[in-house]
């Protein structure tokens, strides 16, 4: 069974198509910048009708867009391809990653 990659109602194909011709042909830079601002506006609008409603996920999602999501950086992975989190075990990790 084939799968088939759409955007709006486009299959790969129909899209290729347009890449060759010259004339539609767009800047892969713009497609890009449509397809985010399509989602912005889409998100935003659903925010904006929940606000009211779930206005704990309101502000948490506010929240997050304004400070970014939290990412563990505190740990890292050891030869053995384990999870290191104490401090001195990734010190001691580091220096030989370094020495070698």
């Amino acid at each position: 069974m084939e799968k088939k990659i759409a955007t709006d109602n486009k299959s790969l194909e129909e899209i290729w198509e347009g890449f060759k011709n010259i004339n539609q042909r767009k800047v892969p830079k713009e497609i890009i910048l449509e397809a985010k601002q399509k989602i912005w506006r889409k998100f935003s609008d659903k925010i904006e009708r929940d606000s009211k409603s779930n206005q704990k996920m309101f502000y948490k999602t506010l929240k997050t867009l304004r400070k970014g999501r939290n990412r563990r950086t505190d740990c890292i992975r050891s030869k053995k391809e384990q999870i290191i989190k104490e401090g001195g075990e990734i010190m001691h990790r580091w220096r030989g990653y370094f020495e070698k």
